[in-house]
């Protein structure tokens, strides 16, 4: 076994995943992907349902085209109550959106309320096989409080938000010039959702700052 920088252990298990050479000249461990690495690796699922917390209920904001998800019936402006189970609105919103995603090629059983309650079933995919209509977006997560606060709680990697400056504990005051608090939440997020090459404009209060600062970010596919 080996001990990584991190102080973590690394199996044969993890090993097995990849082709090793070792350069005993050099000093170095290279790993090659073995040509087979999805089926040798339990992957997560594609994250296909993008959801955000409202009045203590998450409430889905995106759905990525030609998903299996959205295949089955998930539509944005859904409520899930349950995912596979488990009551969602007992978790984190990064717990939350981690047992939506789930392992590819497990079965999903999502409980969704909105007109009606009903059952949704399909089967998880893989990153390794993305479907045509990748999301496109600005790159955050958000949560809705109970006094209507639209805050940031995670900012993609080489996102159109990290590259402006936004960062988690942000609080958004307004998209578009809608207020947030007076602006129901699928009107927002319809705003954060549309094609690539839109602009958006978020009314923004840094964390620890109390005055408003105004941010343009143009919508495109995300990595």
């Amino acid at each position: 076994m080996i001990r990584n920088e991190g102080h973590s252990l690394i199996g044969m298990d993890f090993l097995s995943r990849f082709r090793m050479t070792i350069d005993l000249k050099h000093q170095e461990m290279l790993l090659e992907r073995s040509a087979n690495y999805a089926q040798r690796v339990r992957l997560s699922g594609l994250p296909s349902i993008l959801v955000a917390k409202q009045q203590g209920e998450y409430v889905v904001y995106d759905v990525l085209p030609s998903s299996a998800a959205a295949q089955a019936g998930i539509h944005a402006g859904d409520t899930i109550e349950q995912v596979d189970g488990q009551i969602l609105s007992q978790f984190s919103a990064g717990a939350a959106q981690d047992i939506l995603n789930g392992y590819a090629e497990t079965k999903a059983e999502i409980v969704v309320k909105g007109s009606g309650r009903k059952t949704i079933h399909y089967t998880r995919q893989s990153l390794f096989a993305m479907p045509h209509g990748r999301q496109a977006g600005i790159g955050i997560g958000v949560t809705i409080s109970e006094k209507g606060t639209l805050m940031i709680e995670t900012v993609d990697n080489y996102s159109p938000a990290q590259e402006a400056g936004l960062k988690v504990g942000d609080q958004i005051k307004a998209i578009n010039g809608l207020p947030v608090s007076t602006t129901p939440f699928d009107r927002l997020a319809a705003e954060m959702t549309k094609p690539a090459g839109t602009t958006v404009v978020l009314q923004v209060i840094h964390s620890g700052s109390d005055k408003p600062e105004e941010f343009k970010l143009v919508i495109r596919r995300l990595l």
